[in-house]
């Protein structure tokens, strides 16, 4: 496997799981995917009888991150409505230093294609400048009333 691609694979599944972990300390119901080709990567059961979807994306450093599956995706009808959404998750370089908390921003899935840009034949979205103002935005996605 190529270092690079195992080191891509290894920063997501720790992300989904530092995500999901977030969800509970909020009080979340919330339920992990298993599997490498999965449609979502987390759900949340919430009192009012909504089920959120969450795709997680993540990079280790604090440039951009790909976004083709969520733009360019033959499922992106069927996952455009409100209760769709993804958590970027942004080590900023420190993805060893378990002292360091990465950045999350908490973004409905309808809003990337119109945020991200083209590079390299990619659909690319950079968190810090793009979307801003949905960092730590857990409140989009969690039940106000916890259980």
């Amino acid at each position: 496997i190529d270092s690079n691609m195992e080191k891509s694979y290894e920063t997501g599944i720790a992300s989904e799981y530092l995500v999901l972990s977030n969800l509970f300390r909020l009080g979340a119901d919330a339920s992990i995917s298993l599997g490498n080709k999965k449609a979502v990567d987390i759900c949340i059961h919430r009192n009012d009888g909504q089920t959120i979807y969450i795709d997680v994306k993540s990079v280790r450093g604090t440039c951009s991150i790909p976004v083709n599956n969520i733009v360019n995706s033959g499922d992106n009808v069927s996952k455009s409505g409100d209760n769709y959404y993804v958590v970027f998750v942004v080590y900023n370089n420190k993805f060893n230093d378990l002292t360091s908390v990465p950045d999350f921003y908490v973004v409905k899935r309808k809003e990337i294609a119109g945020r991200c840009y083209r590079a390299k034949d990619q659909a690319r979205i950079h968190p810090k400048k793009h979307v801003p103002e949905y960092k730590d935005r857990w409140d989009l996605i969690v039940d106000n009333n916890k259980k």
